[in-house]
């Protein structure tokens, strides 16, 4: 499967189905929702294990989230954000477009622990678009950092 992140209006919304703390597919979700992969998910992943949930990998999250996106020829970046939530000044990856999407972790609004959302670069600042749980209710305050599936770079070709 070749790797592309979707526009935001065809963002598919794909739910969490696992609300478990420290092994909830949220992330999962968000990046189901981005690349286009139809729901639901289920203990295979989504779209019968097209995006695995990157959490319980015994590699962690962000060593899981971009081995699974250089396999499809995208790269996994995340940024942290300033304390209004914005993106700093020169702090965008290479070959992200000013408008985005990407995973916005925040503080959950369900209690005291972390939450992602889907959202779209607006003016520097994540616009949370899409939450997977479902009851909606997006983050509570602004993200700590925003996550984007970009382009790699070409590869040099050995032996040209």
């Amino acid at each position: 499967m070749a790797g592309r992140v979707v526009a935001a209006e065809d963002v598919r919304g794909v739910l969490q189905t696992d609300f478990s703390p420290g092994s909830g597919n949220a992330l999962q979700a968000c990046v189901a929702s981005m690349v286009g992969v139809a729901g639901p998910l289920d203990a295979s992943g989504a779209g019968g294990g097209a995006v695995p949930n990157f959490i319980v990998d015994p590699r962690g999250y962000d060593a899981a989230l971009g081995a699974w996106a250089e396999a499809r020829g995208l790269g996994w970046a995340k940024v942290t954000l300033d304390a209004a939530g914005a993106l700093p000044a020169g702090s965008l990856p290479a070959g992200v477009p000013r408008d985005a999407l990407c995973v916005l972790r925040g503080k959950s609004p369900r209690g005291d622990h972390a939450h992602v959302v889907v959202a779209q670069l607006r003016e520097g600042k994540p616009a949370a678009l899409f939450d997977p749980h479902p009851d909606g209710t997006m983050l509570d305050g602004p993200g700590s950092w925003a996550g984007f599936l970009c382009p790699l770079p070409p590869r040099e070709r050995v032996g040209e």
